[in-house]
């Protein structure tokens, strides 16, 4: 079934828009959340959540990309979770990430601020319009869906070493760029 489709069943409170959404994306959503709580049960909880999530917001919203709204909520829903379970196993994927992405993003950025918050994800959008698709996936892989090195490595057919120094040129560049928007360290 097609996303317009699904999102008019859930403007129509149609309880077949939850169905739907899970039998074409189910299987993916569950692969993000799994990735990021490396734990079947978390993510489990992650997806139904986001389910109930989405049904609450579709009305009013009406997402034009429906899998990257779902996956904006599952990440912080899934990330949400690994703060609470304070497992040092999960704790480890989301204090890496942050880590290395630490040195891109400005110290005094205030998540609550929107002007900052809508400032800083166009000027990523615009950077990552501008790489080359194997950068900007490697990218979106790792600092979305926390892709494992050794995954991305695999998925690519470089070595783990060639996509973390690719990782870190990308980062370096992220940082020059959000310099040059005005949105410095």
């Amino acid at each position: 079934m097609e996303d317009v489709r699904i999102i008019e069943l859930f403007f129509a409170r149609d309880e077949a828009a939850l169905r739907e959404t899970e039998r074409k994306y189910g299987g993916r959503l569950n692969a993000l959340a799994c990735s990021i709580t490396e734990d079947p049960q978390d993510a489990e909880e992650c997806v139904n959540d986001t389910y109930l999530e989405v049904w609450q917001a579709i009305p009013p919203a009406r997402p034009d990309r429906f899998f990257a709204f779902l996956a904006k909520i599952l990440r912080h829903n899934a990330l949400t979770v690994c703060e609470k379970r304070h497992a040092k196993k999960r704790e480890g994927v989301t204090v890496e990430l942050t880590r290395e992405l630490a040195e891109c993003l400005p110290d005094s950025y205030d998540p609550a601020a929107e002007e900052d918050s809508a400032a800083i994800r166009k000027a990523m959008e615009d950077f990552l319009r501008s790489q080359e698709e194997t950068a900007r996936k490697l990218f979106l892989r790792r600092y979305f869906y926390a892709v494992p090195i050794a995954e991305l490595a695999k998925e690519t057919g470089l070595t783990e070493s060639a996509v973390t120094s690719r990782l870190h040129r990308l980062r370096e560049k992220l940082r020059v760029h959000l310099g040059m928007e005005g949105i410095g360290l």
